[in-house]
């Protein structure tokens, strides 16, 4: 995804499930934290960090 600040990019699993992101400075988020999600066993998102 492309906006006035630059690209963010997405990242997935083999499954097509979403498990982070960067901002267009090269950090996970805006505010410089990581977010990972996982899933369980039937693909229902279990946790975020």
């Amino acid at each position: 995804m492309t906006d006035g600040r630059g690209t963010t990019s997405f990242t997935y699993d083999h499954n097509n499930r979403l498990v982070g992101c960067t901002d267009p400075d090269g950090v996970y988020t805006a505010d410089g934290f990581s977010i990972e999600y996982d899933y369980d066993i039937a693909g229902n998102r279990t946790q975020v960090e």
